[in-house]
């Protein structure tokens, strides 16, 4: 799948991770949800963006992970 991604043009990465989204967001399961965990994007990855828009315009909580980078 990452190389599939790393391999689509700017355009199309951005439409196929808009279509992922839309997809994303009319599952029963999150329409119905009051919290939704998603991702901050890195290259070669779908964007979650527009789920994120979604999930906070109707009132949901958003969860993304927090990483630390650590210095020894």
């Amino acid at each position: 799948m990452r190389a599939t991604l790393a391999d689509m043009s700017p355009e199309t990465a951005a439409d196929k991770s808009y279509q992922a989204c839309t997809a994303l967001t009319r599952l029963a399961e999150f329409r119905q949800s009051q919290v939704v965990m998603l991702y901050m994007v890195i290259p070669d990855e779908v964007d979650p963006a527009k789920a994120a828009r979604m999930a906070w315009k109707s009132g949901k909580t958003v969860l993304v992970p927090r990483s630390e980078e650590h210095t020894s």
